[in-house]
This record gives structure tokens, C-alpha cells and sequence, in this order.
């Protein structure tokens, strides 16, 4: 079985920034720690990965929509009603 270390990175590396916390093979990350690209760092009890962000991004833009969905149907029922009422008090003039 792999061990692993959590290395927070000091140098950009890959796709990572600087400050990213990265899982690597024991030896690979005392390699980096080594070279100076990063310190070794307890688990994070938290994980998020890439997938993990696209998916929560996904999910805000889904939940952005239904909002502006609802915003836009309480709009289209106010102007509807409105113009009922209109129509409605027009009625009542004429016909008064």
C-alpha cells in the first residue's frame, strides 16, 4: 500500500498555485520538500478537489438560474395582474 503526504507548495507547480495543498507519494513529496517547492503539512480534514469546485461552480450557476427563472415569472405575473387591473378599472369607467 502507497503512503501518502500533503505537501503545501511553495513554488507554482503544474496546475497548482502557490499555497495549494497536494497529495503526493511519500517519496515524490519528500523530493519537492527537499528541493525546496514545499513543506509538508498534516491532512487537511477538508479535501477539495478540482472536480470537486466544478461541481459546486455547476451547482451555483444552476441555482443562479432558478433564481432569475423565479424572478422573471414573479415579474411576468405582477404585469399580468397589473394589466388585468387596468382592464378591469377600464371596464368599470366605461360602464359607470
Amino acid at each position: 500500500m502507497s503512503e501518502y503526504i500533503y505537501v503545501k507548495l511553495l513554488k507554482k507547480w503544474g496546475g497548482f498555485k502557490v499555497g495549494d495543498v497536494v497529495r503526493f507519494g511519500t517519496s515524490k513529496g519528500e523530493g519537492r520538500i527537499a528541493k525546496g517547492e514545499g513543506i509538508k503539512v498534516e491532512k487537511p480534514k477538508e479535501i477539495e478537489t478540482a472536480a470537486m469546485k466544478r461541481a459546486a461552480a455547476v451547482d451555483v450557476k444552476a441555482k443562479l438560474k432558478k433564481k432569475a427563472d423565479a424572478e422573471k415569472k414573479a415579474k411576468a405575473k405582477a404585469k399580468a395582474k397589473a394589466k388585468a387591473k387596468a382592464k378591469a378599472k377600464a371596464k368599470a369607467k366605461k360602464g359607470g
